[in-house]
């Protein structure tokens, strides 16, 4: 099963990249090129799941090999545990994650915040 962050990482990748596929006769790009992207994440994006995923147990004090993608805020904590995570991961990226509550909505579990970084991200002005 492709997890729901990964092929969010992959898709906002393929958009920023103007990735088009060749129009092929009862072919996709949902079954074929999105497919193939999805299984493999970008080294950003894998950067990006540790940063969560490391700035997650430092505020929580527990051991990042207890988390995974797929681990959920509510899990561990509550909205201002979310939100402090969340400022930390602001300031690392230079990006606003908080500001007027544009995570809510997008961010559940920690592969969530990893690929709502990475959009945020892409969409920064250069």
């Amino acid at each position: 099963m492709i997890h729901a962050w990964r092929l969010g990482v992959v898709l906002a990748a393929v958009a920023v990249s103007g990735f088009t596929a060749p129009a092929m006769s009862g072919v996709s790009l949902k079954s074929l090129s999105q497919l193939k992207t999805a299984l493999t994440l970008t080294q950003a994006a894998t950067d990006t799941v540790a940063s969560v995923i490391k700035a997650t147990a430092d505020h929580f004090k527990i051991s990042p090999e207890s988390l995974s993608p797929d681990t959920t805020f509510a899990s561990l904590g509550d909205e201002l545990d979310l939100v402090t995570v969340l400022t930390e991961l602001e300031n690392q990226y230079d990006i606003d994650l908080v500001f007027q509550g544009k995570y809510e909505g997008h961010v559940d579990t920690l592969g969530d915040a990893a690929t709502f970084i990475d959009q945020l991200v892409a969409a920064k002005p250069q």
